[in-house]
Order: C-alpha cells, then sequence, then structure tokens
C-alpha cells in the first residue's frame, strides 16, 4: 500500500514510483499464491503435532 502523498525525494522522480508499480503487483501476486497453496497455521500445527 502506497501512501498517500508521496515522499519528497519521489516527488521529483515519477520514474522510480512508476518503476515500483509492477514490483507491488508481482508481491501481491505471489502472496496469493501463497495463501491459496499453503496451510493455515492452525493446520499446519495440527499436522506438525498429528492432531
Amino acid at each position: 500500500m502506497l501512501p498517500d502523498t508521496p515522499l519528497p525525494a519521489l516527488a521529483h522522480r515519477p520514474e522510480s514510483v512508476a518503476g515500483a508499480e509492477p514490483l507491488f503487483e508481482a508481491v501481491k501476486r505471489q502472496q496469493q499464491n501463497l495463501l491459496e497453496a499453503l496451510p493455515s497455521a492452525h493446520d499446519y500445527l495440527r499436522r506438525l503435532h498429528g492432531a
């Protein structure tokens, strides 16, 4: 999530902000993939402890 207003140093470098957008989108996609593929913490611990 980006702040409401850019940092002053980035305000003069819009190409930096534009270059970061694909990286943020890639992180969001990877996060969603992991959420779908991995068990919840509760399920993982149940399996780990054989319950």
